[in-house]
Parts: structure tokens; sequence; C-alpha cells
């Protein structure tokens, strides 16, 4: 997130394309690949190589990634968007035009790849030219490929039709009566049984008004004199010229003003050659997994996390049907198995004393992020909750909804030791006149709360213990030329 804010701002990209037409649309998108990049960081322990490959894979996959909505709720407008964007979304009235479209043609060129047959891509050798390069293997995945498509097809045609409340429209112009196959078009009369030669102008079928012609709408002249902005500076303005002649400059330079998270330490202080391997490397032994879950279904752990900080964020008010059409959860065995844990969660609320301490303070903020300034650096952490506890102190509470036995709860606060330590550290920071800082772990799985509280003696400490451990992930590069060699 922070690595793609700096690219946005330092090359005025932003800037550029709110000068483009619909501008409004390219920045809202900007916008929307920056909160997919939050919510990917806050998924737990991925590489920026993982976040590319999860953008590739939401690129290549067959259901597309909407475009960010921009003013969708104004008022007395007609809004003209794709179906995708519609998800979620209901009108009055819904026009659904070129019901007589098909599937485009695709050039096959590249290599295909299909779950159960593997990889086929076209031949060039002798002979094969004429029939495209084409031969079994690829034309099956081929097939397979236009199916999934087709589906897909029938699932937007779908979804576009139950965005109408109260009247939906479909146009369609057929060329010579004749009704395309596998088109919405076709689909839509097969099902109703209706041939357009046998049906009269503005006929009803099925409940169906049919209207077969309809008048030449009035030639609207468009003005060509489009308002020009002036006063917008230009691209070659904001960069340095060049002389192609001038040899090429190597600038040293390292990274300043780096934001340290708080699991980002906890990982180096479990394994500093494995978080060498992640964040200066891309690389980790579960690469191979993790762009599995991200193309396909989530993991439903991961998953159930996000929607129990969600009910915990919301509560008393969680709107668990707008949830799922946010985070697009269909699967109906998922909403299921979620609504449970969920009815568990409200169960905790209702009953535990625990929760009621937490949840029913006057007091509280949630989801606060907290930056601390240390030397050219900063520690940083986004805080579940943090509320006045019946001492009148603030406290910090983080919940836990991984699955864990009661015999592993003394490991698990040894693990997230660095992480309290960080908590109790951008308390103190925001409130420096308390005797003692308090940071808890509340683990729904064991309707458990384990509660450590700091001294500012003892906040000294691991203030140096953290900043020890921030020098030592600076051996590493790109923060210092000699790289793991130099001792700290």
């Amino acid at each position: 997130y922070e690595l793609l804010m700096s690219v946005f701002d330092d090359s005025h990209y932003r800037a550029i394309m709110n000068a483009q037409l619909q501008g409004d649309r390219l920045t809202a998108n900007l916008d929307k690949i920056l909160q997919m990049a939050m919510e990917f960081e806050g998924a737990g322990f991925l590489s920026l190589s993982d976040f590319a490959d999860s953008l590739q894979n939401l690129i290549l996959k067959q259901e597309k990634e909407s475009e960010a909505q921009t003013d969708i709720e104004e008022e007395n407008s007609v809004k003209i968007m794709t179906i995708h964007q519609a998800k979620g979304l209901e009108f009055d009235v819904v026009f659904v035009p070129f019901l007589e479209q098909g599937l485009k043609n695709q050039a096959f060129s590249k290599c295909l790849f299909g779950e159960k047959y593997g990889v086929a891509a076209p031949l060039r050798s002798s002979g094969s030219e004429e029939n495209g390069g084409s031969y079994y293997l690829l034309d099956r995945l081929k097939a397979d490929q236009r199916k999934k498509d087709l589906a897909e097809m029938k699932r937007l045609f779908y979804v576009a039709c139950t965005r109408a409340k109260e009247a939906l429209v479909l146009t369609m112009r057929l060329k010579n009566e004749n009704i395309p196959d596998e088109t919405a078009a076709s689909w839509l009369l097969q099902a109703h049984d209706i041939a357009p030669p046998d049906v009269e102008d503005d006929e009803r079928l099925d409940g169906i008004l049919i209207t077969r012609h309809f008048p030449e709408s009035e030639q609207i002249e468009k003005d060509q004199n489009l308002p020009i902005f002036k006063n917008l500076p230009q691209l070659p303005d904001l960069t340095t010229s060049v002389d192609p002649d001038q040899e090429m400059q190597i600038i040293a330079d390292s990274p300043q003003g780096e934001i340290f998270s708080a699991t980002q330490i906890m990982n180096y202080d479990n394994d500093p050659e494995e978080y060498e391997l992640r964040y200066h490397y891309g690389f980790f032994p579960d690469d191979y997994e993790i762009p599995a879950k991200f193309a396909g279904q989530e993991d439903r752990a991961l998953l159930f996390g996000k929607v129990a900080h969600k009910f915990f964020e919301q509560y008393p008010g969680l709107n668990l049907n707008q949830l799922y059409n946010d985070l697009e959860i269909a699967d109906p065995d998922i909403r299921r198995q979620i609504s449970s844990q969920i009815k568990k969660l409200e169960t905790l609320a209702a009953t535990s004393p625990h929760l009621k301490t937490i949840l029913q303070t006057k007091s509280y903020r949630n989801e606060l992020t907290v930056l601390m300034a240390l030397g050219e650096d900063y520690l940083g952490g986004t805080i579940d909750r943090i509320f006045m506890n019946q001492e009148g102190l603030w406290e910090v509470v983080d919940y836990k909804t991984n699955r864990i036995k009661p015999g592993q709860l003394t490991r698990a606060m040894s693990r997230y030791g660095i992480q309290i330590g960080v908590y109790a550290l951008l308390l103190a920071n925001i409130y420096p006149e308390q005797p003692v800082y308090p940071v808890s772990l509340y683990f729904t799985e064991l309707d458990r709360i384990e509660t450590r509280q700091f001294t500012s003696r003892e906040l000294d400490k691991i203030l140096v213990d953290i900043q020890s451990k921030i020098l030592g992930m600076k051996r590493y590069d790109p923060y210092n030329e000699a790289g793991s060699d130099q001792k700290v």
C-alpha cells in the first residue's frame, strides 16, 4: 500500500489520470487498487510478489473485477455501468441492450491451461499451419474454455435481469428474424417459446410486452467544442530533460522513513532467515500454495477472520447480508458456515463477561491505525479496539480468531509477545500520562482473554529491544550496501 501510494504520488499519476476523459472513474480505480493492497497486507504474511500474482489472477480469471463506483447513489440520474459493477445494486427500471451479441472470437495464440488436462499451445510445425496449429488437446481446452465463457455469460445475464425492481427492458436486433445461437436472445426466446415471425407488434406473452419496432430517435448534435484546461501541468514540465548523449549515472539510494509493523518485527524475531527470504527475496516455501487461495476460493479460516473482525467492529449492528455482498460470498455452504459461527459470536457477546467488558464500554475506537516515530523510521499498527476499561485506563484489545486449544495458549502468548509490546508502545505514545498500559488478546475459540500491562520503565526496555530488531532487519538489502554480511 505504501509503495503504491509513493508511486502514484511521486509520478503525478493520479493528476494525469484525473485530467483524462472520465477522470473520476480512473482515479477511483486507483483508489480501489490501493484498498485491495491494504486488504491483502492485512491478510497475513505475504510478499509483494504474492500481491502481483493475485492481481494477475484477477486479470485472467473468468469473473472480471469490476471498476470502482463513482457517485453511484446520486439521485435523478441515469446510471450506465457494466453488469459486474451493478452487482448488489437495484434500480426501478433497468435496460439491458445487445442481447443478440455472443462470445467474441478469441485468437488463442498463447498456450491454454486446464486443471484436468494440463497445458497446450498451438503448433507451428510443418503442415500444422493450415489448421491454425490445432490438435486434439488444444481443441479440448478451447472447448472447455468456451463452455466456461458461456456459463459466465448466462450468470451475467441473470445478474443483469435481477437488478430491476419495477420494470426490465431487454433489447435485441435480429437480422432476417434469425436468432443467433448461444446468446442471451436465444436463451430468452427459447425459454418462453417465442418465435419472432409469429409475434405481433405490442403483443404480451407470459407477462412480457414485446415491441417489434421502435420509432427512429431524433438526431442529437454533439458539441465538439469541448473546453480544454490550459492550466494543467504537462508531463514534460514535470520531468527533467535528459541529454541522450550523456552517460547514465547510478545514484546510490536507500529507503528512508520506513514503516515497520508489529507483524513484520514478530516474523523477523521468530526466524530472521525466513524473514529475509520473504521480505527481501519474495520467496517462501508456502508461496506455491498462496496464489491458489487467491485465484479460487479464499481460505475459509481467513475469510471467517475477516467476518469476525467486522462483527466486532460493527457490533451490535452488523448487517450480515450486506457483508456477504461486500465480500462477494455467494457460496451457500460458506454462508451457512459463517452464519453459524457469527451466531456463536453473538452468543459470546451476550454471555461472556470478557466480551461484555470490551464491547459495552462507552468510550472506544475501532480499527485505529497508529504511527510512532523512531528516528527516521516509524513503528505502526492497526489496533482492533482501544477502549476505556473499568479502572479508567485506555486499553488495547486484539481479537484472535484462529483455532487454538487451551494447552497451546502459553506458546501463543509467547509468539505474540512482540506484537503485544508494540501495541503497548503505541498506546503509551497516545496516552503518555497513564501509569500503566494494558494490552489484551481475546481468543474467540476459547472465550479467553489474556492481559499484559506495562510500566513506562518496562516500555523503555521494550523500545530498546525493538530498535535493536529493526537495526537487525536493516542488515539486509536494500537498506545497506553491505547487505547481510554487516554485523549489528
